[in-house]
């Protein structure tokens, strides 16, 4: 997955701010000094992905405008989360998904509070939660982008995050049977273990990807 643009507004209560709409290329390095919203923007698209992936990442109030590429293909994402005036909780009030070629736009999702459409088909009212990529994360259309948003990792470099790093893990009892010869690398990837049992797996299932990052 490549990001090209990313822009964001968050706007919940007082608490406002925006990021402008930054262009990223294959390599990117951020550059400025302290406070100037270097985390804060890569925090934000951190939580974007966890938010898509993760069932147990919470909304977060504000407004995504991301376009990104996955393998040859270009989309544009618009995602809007507002507090629910009757209810106070956070809600999806609009979530927006097209794939671009030569500048026309394909719509794939379009929802809103009103109506949920997916590849021209009404669906049914769906948890108001939960952005639209992950609901429907199975579908083959969405399956490629879903796991690209996957990906996406935040390295803390807090005392804290180097030393859950650098720590060491016990290799888990349910690691050692049989079935685990049927990991793919994806699951690997997304499974919360340490550094060291992600890396002794690599070395016993995938042996020629383990010589090539060690």
């Amino acid at each position: 997955m490549q990001i090209i643009s990313y822009k964001y507004d968050h706007e919940f209560d007082e608490d406002t701010y925006s990021i402008e709409e930054t262009k990223f290329g294959k390599f990117n390095l951020l550059v400025g000094d302290t406070g100037t919203g270097k985390t804060r923007l890569l925090n934000t698209i951190y939580h974007l992905c966890s938010f898509i992936t993760n069932d147990k990442t919470e909304a977060r109030a504000g407004h995504w405008n991301v376009t990104f590429k996955v393998a040859d293909n270009t989309y544009k994402l618009h995602l809007e989360v507002k507090k629910d005036l009757d209810t106070g909780n956070l809600i999806i009030t609009n979530d927006h998904l097209c794939q671009l070629n030569n500048n026309h736009e394909t719509v794939i999702i379009h929802r809103t509070q009103d109506e949920f459409v997916f590849n021209g088909m009404k669906m049914p009212k769906l948890p108001s939660n939960k952005p639209s990529i992950g609901l429907l994360h199975e579908e083959e259309v969405i399956k490629p982008i879903y796991r690209s948003f996957s990906y996406i990792l935040r390295r803390r470099f807090s005392q804290d995050g180097l030393d859950l790093v650098c720590g060491i893990q016990a290799l888990p009892q349910y690691l050692l049977a049989p079935s685990r010869e049927e990991l793919s690398l994806e699951k690997i990837f997304s499974m919360e273990l340490l550094l060291n049992v992600k890396l002794y797996l690599l070395s016993e299932l995938f042996p020629d990807i383990f010589i090539n990052i060690c």
